[in-house]
C-alpha cells in the first residue's frame, strides 16, 4: 500500500506531475496510519485488482471480466471500491451509496460479514485505491505520453476529496490539505 498506492500518488502526481512541495513527515504519518488500518481487513478473498468499468464487458448477453492478470488474494471491499469510485464512470455519491447498500445486502445473504466493519474497510480501501488511480493517471499522462488520462485526474481528485470529507477520515488532515492543493494546482495548470 505504501509503495504501490499512496507512494505512487506522492511520486507520480504530487512530485512529478504537479511539482508540489510536501511535508514528508506529515504525509508519511498519514500514509502509515492509513496503510496500518486498511491492512487489518481480511485479505483472503480473490481480488481482481483493477476492477473498473473498462474491464467489464458484455458479450452475447453475458458479463465478462478482462484484465485480471494482477489478480491475487486481498480484502473484499477493494474491488467494490475500485468500481464505485471509478473516474471513468464518475458515479454520483448517492448512486455509490445505493450500490454499496445493494452489495452489502447481497453479500450478507451469502457470507456472514459485519456490515459496519465492511463499511469501515470499504472507506479505507477506497482511499487507497483512489490514491493509486491518481498516481497511475498522472504517470500515464506525463511519463507515458498518454494525455487521454489527464482528463480523469480532476474527477479522481474530487472523489478523493469526497472520501476525505467523511467524518471517519478526519484524522488524515495533511492528506486532506494535500488533496486540496493538488486540485487547485491541477485546475490552474494548462491542459496541454
Amino acid at each position: 500500500m505504501l509503495e504501490q498506492e499512496s507512494g505512487y500518488f506522492l511520486r507520480a502526481l504530487c512530485r512529478n506531475f504537479l511539482q508540489l512541495e510536501i511535508d514528508e513527515e506529515k504525509i508519511a504519518q498519514d500514509f502509515q496510519t492509513l496503510a496500518d488500518k486498511a491492512s487489518q481487513a481480511d485479505a483472503t478473498f480473490f481480488l481482481h485488482r483493477d476492477f473498473q468499468s473498462r474491464n467489464i464487458m458484455i458479450q452475447q448477453g453475458r458479463v465478462r471480466f478482462i484484465d485480471y492478470q494482477a489478480g491475487r488474494l486481498g480484502p473484499l471491499a477493494y474491488d467494490l471500491a475500485s468500481l464505485l469510485i471509478d473516474p471513468y464512470a464518475a458515479l454520483p455519491d448517492l448512486i455509490q451509496e445505493e450500490l454499496l447498500d445493494h452489495y452489502l445486502n447481497a453479500l450478507t445473504t451469502l457470507l456472514p460479514y459485519d456490515r459496519a466493519q465492511f463499511r469501515q474497510e470499504y472507506l479505507l480501501l477506497a482511499l487507497q485505491r483512489n490514491l493509486q488511480i491518481l498516481g497511475a493517471f498522472a504517470f500515464l499522462s506525463q511519463q507515458r505520453g498518454k494525455p487521454f488520462f489527464r482528463q480523469y485526474l480532476a474527477p479522481a481528485l474530487h472523489s478523493l476529496q469526497a472520501l476525505l470529507a467523511k467524518t471517519a477520515t478526519a484524522e488524515y488532515r495533511y492528506l486532506k490539505s494535500l488533496s486540496r492543493r493538488c486540485a487547485d494546482k491541477l485546475e490552474n495548470q494548462p491542459s496541454t
